[in-house]
């Protein structure tokens, strides 16, 4: 739920807790929350496979705040319902157009474990669903590797009923927690993303590079993407199709950008001079 900082976003300190909720319960009526979409290709053909939708706040008079200055105190407060339902709608309301220019493109949105538990949450993301007229293939929810294990009963209901109505999850921010292999057999989880931790220095960190290894061979056994989160540098793209991770989301490929610009992006990652490694 949220994403990393991005560069230029304000991280002037924001007012205590309890007056922080209450200018966000203001953002939400007054749709101040925004949308920035960051790209996942496929490091052997440069396919864009989908986008991850990361959550801002456009501030009246501290600019653009990125998620870290404000998701934990909403992750935490009676907000979280309404602050999941708004990112939601932002995400398919774009998704909706891009839909109507012909771009079918995949999103992925973040929400928090407690979600997990509104037994509510699923019908009204379907509503959703059926307003914005978007197929439910068309997203994932991304989940941090503890979440399914707060609740582990309640988690396993939940993932069952998404997958009833087509609507799949992805593990982010893999190796940050504890998660069992044996969990994530049982869970069946389409997706795996490597937390950006063990993307670094590759070519000299044995273990983050048998980490690696060992991973996209565990998600080639299950079936499931496997993703590699924060990939800086262009020059890791062999050494992660090396080690068998297909997939990759960071800054090397592009920043978290708005809306708007997605698609003026995809017609310039399309040309070949771009799309290649430098």
């Amino acid at each position: 739920m949220g994403g990393r900082g991005e560069g230029g976003e304000c991280a002037a300190a924001l007012p205590g807790q309890d007056g922080m909720l209450a200018e966000m319960a203001q953002a939400i009526r007054r749709n101040e929350l925004i949308m920035y979409y960051q790209p996942k290709i496929r490091l052997d053909t440069r396919e864009v496979v989908g986008f991850e939708a990361l959550v801002r706040w456009q501030h009246g008079r501290k600019g653009l705040i990125g998620p870290y200055h404000f998701v934990p105190a909403v992750e935490g407060s009676p907000l979280l319902a309404a602050f999941t339902d708004k990112t939601i709608e932002l995400a398919l309301g774009q998704c909706a157009l891009w839909q109507a220019r012909g771009h079918f493109l995949k999103i992925a949105i973040n929400i928090s474990a407690r979600m997990l538990e509104d037994d509510e949450f699923v019908p009204r993301l379907l509503r959703q669903l059926a307003f914005y007229e978007v197929p439910a293939a068309r997203i994932s929810l991304e989940l941090t590797e503890t979440a399914l294990l707060v609740n582990l009963a309640k988690g396993q209901a939940m993932v069952h009923q998404l997958r009833d109505h087509g609507v799949s999850l992805s593990i982010d921010d893999f190796g940050a927690g504890y998660t069992s292999f044996t969990y994530l057999r049982e869970f069946m989880v389409p997706e795996i993303k490597l937390d950006c931790a063990f993307v670094t220095d590759l070519e000299v960190n044995r273990f983050n590079a048998s980490l690696v290894r060992s991973l996209a061979m565990f998600c080639e056994a299950l079936g499931a993407d496997f993703v590699a989160e924060g990939v800086e540098r262009r020059d890791d793209w062999p050494t992660l199709l090396g080690l068998g991770c297909r997939i990759a989301q960071g800054y090397s490929i592009a920043r978290p950008m708005a809306g708007e610009d997605v698609l003026p992006w995809l017609r310039e990652w399309a040309k070949p001079a771009l799309a290649l490694p430098a």
